[in-house]
């Protein structure tokens, strides 16, 4: 029998046929394109917000502000450090060393080194301070010589009534390195008359220490102490006393542009107490910086209980970083990558 009528013309209709509801998808495509166009003047507004972060970022890496504590070896290189090496004779050290056998304040600095490392903790930087504190404090009389004297400044403050900071410009980049404006330790020589005792170790404004820095002729020694490289209870913690090396560089600058001396050099140390590094900073005469570096010189704990010539040999270095010595013969150091000193 054949269908007639309305019955014949029906068709089935799925669910999902979107067609059978053109209402709905044109108002689902309104209500997208509604977001989208949201989308996009986010976007153009990210956009913008990314274009100032960028330059604001640009300006601020090149003034950065570098305290004592974020500079890095990177910061220096903009800056126009150059970095090269400092030489040690050992053979010439040792035997340099031989003329402090005997000597009573070498003696007394031995005895006293001695009590630290038996009794005081050596794994708190409050521990390596004394060891630090207690040979600083015996320069005076082992680097003492007729009609001069040795004094020791400590938390020096080398910044200018007008200025909080210092700051090395780099021509070429402009890029701006912030300088610390407190040092550890300098120890200077000055000569031996009341008056200049009376105004330089009891200091109290910058201009005092520029003035006593100046009446030193350029004799004086930067020293920046860390906390302990290594726990001595777990070898296995070892930090990296290189790792400050950026620091104590600040701190030499610091010192060089601070001081406003002719010399072009500072030689400078840093150390834990039980390890040593020496530097030499040197202005040429185009202007550009330079750093020599020696390798770590140790005070050990278990040598000093042993023998005193460790010590004997680091207080050679440390003497002839104060006190110069004019005597090619007596040299034990070269710098340079190709430098002698043998």
């Amino acid at each position: 029998m054949q269908t007639t009528g309305h019955a014949s013309k029906r068709r089935h209709v799925s669910p999902d046929d979107s067609s059978s509801d053109p209402v709905v998808s044109t108002s689902t495509l309104k209500t997208i394109l509604r977001g989208l166009e949201d989308i996009d003047d986010q976007l153009q507004k990210m956009q913008k917000r990314v274009v100032v972060l960028r330059d604001l970022l640009a300006e601020a890496t090149r003034h950065r502000m570098v305290s004592s504590l974020t500079v890095t070896e990177h910061d220096l290189t903009r800056a126009g450090f150059e970095y090269n090496i400092l030489h040690f004779n050992s053979q010439k050290i040792a035997n340099l060393a031989k003329s402090f056998i005997g000597v009573k304040s070498v003696d007394d600095l031995y005895t006293s080194l001695q009590k630290i490392f038996r009794r005081v903790n050596l794994n708190r930087d409050e521990g390596n301070r004394m060891v630090i504190h207690t040979i600083l404090l015996a320069l005076p009389d082992i680097c003492q010589t007729e009609g001069r004297c040795v004094g020791i400044l400590p938390g020096v403050q080398v910044s200018y009534q007008d200025d909080n900071h210092l700051q090395l410009v780099q021509p070429n980049s402009k890029f701006r390195l912030w300088i610390p404006d407190q040092l550890d330790y300098v120890a200077i020589e000055y000569d031996d008359q009341y008056d200049n005792t009376e105004r330089i170790i009891p200091y109290n404004s910058p201009d005092v220490i520029r003035a006593a820095i100046g009446e030193s002729r350029g004799r004086f020694l930067l020293v920046e102490g860390k906390r302990p490289t290594q726990s001595y209870t777990d070898p296995s913690e070892d930090y990296i006393l290189y790792d400050n090396n950026p620091e104590a560089i600040c701190q030499a600058i610091a010192l060089l542009k601070f001081s406003g001396l002719k010399e072009s050099e500072v030689r400078f140390c840093l150390t834990d107490g039980q390890k040593w590094l020496f530097f030499i900073l040197q202005k040429m005469e185009d202007g550009q910086l330079v750093y020599y570096q020696s390798l770590n010189r140790d005070l050990s704990i278990y040598s000093l209980r042993e023998s005193d010539s460790q010590l004997r040999e680091l207080l050679v270095i440390l003497r002839e970083w104060l006190k110069p010595t004019e005597s090619e013969a007596e040299r034990f150091f070269a710098v340079g990558w190709h430098g002698s000193c043998w």
